[in-house]
Parts: structure tokens; C-alpha cells; sequence
């Protein structure tokens, strides 16, 4: 009898061998420490001139080897993995004259300003190297003056906004020429 026994577990064992494979729901923490943004590519031509649009697309991917399965839904709110917020500062020295006629105060220096952001819906699955979002930020620079600027992004908690990764990328902005 105790063949038997032997028998039919060594069978249960190699017959449901997926059911050990499927990845467990994961933790938002979990997530948050798997996912981070790309270094950021900037897709719209250069030299950009007071005026122009500035198009930069970032990528936050599964940085892991790991599957994460989403958890169980509870309630009828979207489970999200967190937000986005892109920013946009000038990083050169400040300067007096607007070139763009603008009539706003010139922009200063280390003063951001925000170029939007979205929540992020947990997908079913995250698969390594997965991109879970893909961000376009575009920077309309018409009442921008012409100096450095660096753009930062942010992925961020939704409720407490604490960040848990970001990445920059820079860009120089210059006065259209004088007709």
C-alpha cells in the first residue's frame, strides 16, 4: 500500500509542475523597488529656440529578473503603483532680460516648474524588463528665456509623495536670432 502513496504524490508532483511556477501577488514595496526610469532621450531636434517645443520620453521599467502578479483588487478604485511628475528648472546663472517678451518675471534659478503628471495603473503582470509606463514631457518654452534647463522625473507614492526614484536630463535653450 505504501507504493501506492509514493506513487500518487510522486505523480501530483510532476503532473501540476506550473502550479509551482506562477509568480505570487507581490507587494507595492516590492514594486517600488524594482521599477526605475530609463535615463530619459530627448526626440524632438536640437539647438531649441525660445519658442520650440522640447519633447523628452522617459521609460519606467521592471529593472529585475522578477515576474510580479498583481494583487487582489479590493473596492472599485484602480490599484495603482504610483504617479509621475515631471519638472522643469532652470540651472545657469539667473538673467535680467526676457527675450521672449514675455511679460512674467524672469525665470530664476532652482525654481521648478511643473510639466505634469499621471497615475499609473498596476498592470495584471509586470515581466522583467518590462516598460510599465512610457512618458512623453513636453516643454513649451515660449515664456522661457534662453539659458540651461534640466528636466526631472519622478516616480512618486500617490498618497505621501515620497519619492522613490527619479532621473534628470538637460537641455539649452537659446534666443531666436534678431531679425
Amino acid at each position: 500500500m505504501s507504493w501506492q502513496r509514493i506513487s500518487c504524490f510522486t505523480l501530483l508532483l510532476f503532473a501540476f509542475p506550473i502550479l509551482s511556477e506562477e509568480p505570487r501577488p507581490a507587494t507595492l514595496e516590492q514594486i517600488q523597488k524594482a521599477l526605475d526610469w530609463n535615463e530619459g532621450k530627448i526626440i524632438t531636434k536640437s539647438p531649441f529656440k525660445v519658442g520650440d517645443v522640447v519633447e523628452i520620453e522617459f521609460e519606467l521599467k521592471n529593472t529585475t529578473s522578477e515576474e510580479f502578479k498583481r494583487p487582489p483588487q479590493k473596492g472599485s478604485s484602480p490599484l495603482l503603483i504610483g504617479d509621475n511628475q515631471a519638472w522643469c528648472e532652470r540651472i545657469d546663472s539667473d538673467s535680467k532680460s526676457s527675450s521672449s517678451g514675455s511679460k512674467k518675471e524672469p525665470v530664476k534659478r532652482n525654481t521648478k516648474l511643473a510639466a505634469g503628471g499621471t497615475q499609473m495603473d498596476w498592470p495584471e503582470t509586470i515581466k522583467p524588463n518590462q516598460v510599465v509606463n512610457k512618458r512623453l514631457v513636453r516643454i513649451d518654452t515660449k515664456d522661457l528665456q534662453p539659458g540651461l534647463y534640466r528636466v526631472k522625473i519622478e516616480y512618486r507614492n500617490t498618497i505621501t509623495y515620497k519619492v522613490f526614484k527619479s532621473t534628470t536630463i538637460d537641455f539649452e535653450l537659446v534666443a531666436n536670432p534678431k531679425k
